[in-house]
């Protein structure tokens, strides 16, 4: 089933974890109204990405769009995510391999 797909851009790295938070859980909302008023609710889904070194505000962003979705709430009948957290930015030579995250430096360095 095809499904229309967007992205939001919430820069919510840069700010304080208290904003991102606020931030994040305004989205889910804003998602989960939005779904219901188009006839696509209540979502299921929703890809949170994040950033390939690993900076920002993990898992207390991801709980925030999950608390705003209404996920995992008595009642809400939709279940607690399911997160799969995956580091991963080739051209940029980031990986996570053995529990370690890489970040390659540039050529010819030590990094």
């Amino acid at each position: 089933m095809d499904r229309p797909c967007f992205y939001v851009l919430a820069n919510t790295r840069a700010l304080p974890e208290a904003e991102a938070v606020a931030r994040a859980e305004e989205i889910g909302r804003n998602l989960a109204a939005a779904a219901k008023d188009a006839g696509l609710g209540p979502l299921t889904s929703v890809v949170s990405r994040g950033d390939s070194t690993l900076r920002g505000h993990y898992p207390a962003e991801t709980d925030a769009i999950a608390r705003g979705l209404g996920w995992g709430v008595p009642g809400s009948g939709v279940a607690a995510p399911t997160i799969i957290l995956a580091p991963f930015f080739k051209e940029g030579g980031r990986l996570t391999a053995g529990d370690l995250h890489y970040v390659a430096g540039p050529p010819g360095s030590a990094a």
